[in-house]
C-alpha cells in the first residue's frame, strides 16, 4: 500500500498506542511495588505475633491470624506472578518489512498493538484484584493484632 493511501491519522494512532503501552508498563511496576509493600508489612506483623504478647493469645486472635497471614501473603505473591506482559509489535515481524516506510509498518502493526494494550488490560486488572484481596487481608490482620493488643494492655 503507497503511503499516499494510508489514513492521515495512523501515525497518531499507533503513537498513542505506544503511550497506553508505557502507562501500563508504569502501573504494573506501581502495583508490584505496592505488593511489595503489603508482605513486607504483613512479614513483620507475622513475626511480631511470634512475640510474647501473643502467647496467650484467645483462639479467634490465632485463628484469624494464621488465615489472614497466608491469605495476604499468597495474594500479594500472586499479583506480581503473571504470564509475561505483551509488547507490540514483535521485533522479527518488524525487521522482516525493514524496506517499508515507517508509516505504513505503523499502519500495519497498528492492530498488534491494540491486541497488546488488551491483553495487558486484563493481566492488570487481574494483578489489582489479587493486590486488592492482599490488602484485605493486611488490614484484618492489623485489626486483628491491633483490636488484642487494646483488650490486653487497657
Amino acid at each position: 500500500m503507497p503511503e499516499s493511501e494510508l489514513p492521515p491519522g495512523s501515525g497518531f494512532a499507533y503513537d498513542l498506542g505506544e503511550r497506553i503501552l508505557a502507562s501500563q508498563s508504569a502501573r504494573a511496576d506501581a502495583i508490584d511495588t505496592k505488593a511489595a509493600v503489603v508482605m513486607a508489612v504483613v512479614g513483620v506483623l507475622a513475626g511480631f505475633l511470634f512475640q510474647s504478647p501473643f502467647q496467650g493469645a484467645p483462639r479467634t486472635v490465632i485463628l484469624v491470624a494464621s488465615f489472614s497471614v497466608p491469605v495476604s501473603l499468597a495474594t500479594a505473591l500472586g499479583s506480581f506472578w503473571t504470564a509475561r506482559y505483551s509488547r507490540a509489535p514483535e521485533f522479527t515481524a518488524v525487521t522482516a518489512r525493514t524496506q517499508s516506510p515507517e508509516s505504513w509498518l505503523k499502519w500495519r502493526f497498528l492492530p498488534n498493538l491494540a491486541d497488546a494494550i488488551a491483553v495487558n488490560d486484563r493481566k492488570l486488572e487481574l494483578k489489582v484484584t489479587y493486590l486488592r484481596v492482599a490488602m484485605v487481608g493486611l488490614l484484618v490482620l492489623i485489626l486483628d493484632i491491633g483490636g488484642y493488643l487494646l483488650y490486653e494492655f487497657f
